[in-house]
């Protein structure tokens, strides 16, 4: 299509008309690209926010999977209620797992009991229970530690992510094979 256009003082009212019905045409078909120029950029838009949004759902429902109890009665907690503390609870027998690796309670024995140095740093106490000693612990402090020692090795997204008990802790024991000493 030629673009230019030449008006000459001898031209009919119907060339003249014609004239305008092209600049006309002209500039629909130039309205029409460049609003098809913008749905484009809308679609593209909208994939990221889209994007965007999965991504802050994602993050927030880990986040939500993060949050605990803040408050506790006495400070220290049993084994059992420090794994209550979590959103997808732990028991008390994958808690001390969780606690020997990450370095707060010895190794290698069936019962949990925590190392010298978490007593001194107040991440445990010793209560008598009778003639046999009992151990507490310091939600906030245990919980942060954990984290510290997950995130450490990349997996703190992961633990969160699990939103499901039975697959909690048989991560939990995937984590004890691959990572203790």
């Amino acid at each position: 299509m030629n673009n230019e256009i030449v008006l000459r003082n001898d031209m009919s009212f119907v060339d003249l008309q014609s004239i305008i019905n092209q600049a006309m045409n002209l500039q629909n078909e130039q309205l029409r690209q460049q609003v098809k120029l913008l749905e484009e950029k809308q679609k593209t838009l909208d994939a990221k926010l889209d994007a965007t949004t999965d991504e802050n759902t994602a993050l927030r429902e880990l986040e939500l999977k993060r949050h605990r109890v803040e408050e506790h009665r006495y400070g220290f907690v049993s084994l059992a209620d420090l794994g209550q503390v979590y959103q997808v609870s732990i028991g008390s027998k994958y808690m001390g797992k969780l606690l020997r690796l990450a370095g707060i309670a010895k190794a290698k024995q069936s019962k949990t009991e925590p190392l010298r140095s978490s007593t001194l740093n107040n991440y445990s106490k010793s209560v008598m229970y009778g003639d046999f000693p009992t151990y507490q612990w310091n939600p906030e402090k245990c919980i942060a530690n954990i984290d510290r020692w997950l995130d450490k090795i990349g997996v703190i997204d992961q633990f969160y992510a699990i939103d499901d008990e039975a697959k909690l802790h048989k991560y939990i024991q995937e984590l004890e094979q691959k990572y203790s000493e």
